[in-house]
């Protein structure tokens, strides 16, 4: 049997056995649909977070994500808070090859917009990927939402695609404005001003693309914006009542097959950090406004559990932890 297999920007090896092809991969910047696992999938750990900035945190928190040693890590938006995004980027030298970015509020200008596409060599600040046996579409919270838009079109075929691909057995989406948040700091609380919410572009995505979740069995949905993390039950969209969404599991930290998404909110990249300002969302099981650091996924059993740890910066001890085995 032979396989042929295109990529611009990776070297690999290819190692021919008998009746199937295993790839192994070397180091460089990923793009679209260049890595899908055949065969036994090796154990990987992804490192996410997002609200970066150039400071002395924005320093450990990369720090202490290369300690950990990550074979991929998913940058959740707002990166460098400047008007270029030169210090970001030369603070990210040590993960440079292996780190994907969602644009966040904060990376809207047209200038940092096409500096980023450009340093990642990216077409469009909405795409997809594989890594190992796991797809990752990231969604741009700053372009158009709406189910008649380009976005909505590509997100929707992609996850599509993504779902009947046997070789794929996580489909994990990642963005900038939180689906779902308890509000925090001031900005943040002022898009909340009564009960039930008012529509926003927190609305907007997840009354437009949580239902697209729910058809595709997604179960881990990354995204940030509020400077804190939060972590919530495995929850499915809410037809009637959209604001308060379905609590289809309450253990608080073990899952098998759930139905639904566990919405993570990883904004302590950096950034001053928002503390809550009400209490904790019925839907939320976990959250802190007082450490940044980072989340790890850790992928092992052939690429069917993933354990997932927030680690604050200089800690020896996780701040969360959870496990999902399919």
């Amino acid at each position: 049997m032979y396989l042929i297999f295109m990529s611009l920007h990776l070297q690999f090896t290819i190692v021919l056995l008998s009746t199937f092809v295993v790839i192994i991969l070397c180091s460089g910047i990923l793009t679209n649909s260049q890595i899908i696992a055949l065969g036994d999938v090796p154990d990987f750990s992804i490192a996410a977070v997002g609200d970066w900035g150039c400071n002395p945190n924005t320093a450990k928190t990369i720090a202490e994500i290369v300690n950990s040693g990550p074979s991929l890590v998913i940058g959740l938006g707002d990166n460098s808070y400047e008007l270029t995004g030169d210090c970001w980027l030369n603070m990210i030298q040590p993960i440079s090859k292996i780190i994907h970015t969602a644009f966040g509020n904060h990376d809207a200008s047209p200038d940092l917009v096409n500096q980023y596409l450009k340093y990642f060599k990216l077409v469009r600040t909405f795409y997809s990927f594989n890594f190992k046996n796991t797809h990752f579409v990231t969604i741009d919270t700053n372009a158009p939402l709406d189910i008649n838009s380009e976005q909505y079109k590509f997100v929707k075929n992609d996850l599509e695609k993504a779902s009947s691909n046997k070789s794929i057995g996580w489909i994990i989406p990642f963005f900038h404005i939180p689906a779902y948040t308890t509000p925090s700091g001031e900005r943040i609380l002022s898009l909340f001003p009564t009960e039930p919410f008012a529509v926003t572009s927190y609305d907007l995505l997840r009354n437009t693309y949580q239902p697209l979740f729910d058809k595709y069995r997604i179960n881990i949905v990354l995204q940030a914006h509020a400077h804190n993390y939060q972590r919530s039950y495995p929850i499915l969209f809410n037809q009637s009542s959209p604001s308060n969404p379905i609590i289809t599991n309450k253990d608080s930290n073990s899952y098998h097959s759930p139905k639904g998404e566990i919405f993570l909110t990883v904004g302590t990249g950096g950034r001053s950090l928002h503390q809550f300002l009400v209490n904790k969302q019925t839907y939320v099981i976990t959250e802190e406004d007082t450490k940044h650091g980072f989340l790890s996924l850790k992928f092992t059993n052939n690429g069917t559990s993933v354990r997932g740890t927030f680690y604050p910066n200089e800690s020896i001890n996780a701040e969360d932890n959870f496990t999902i085995e399919k």
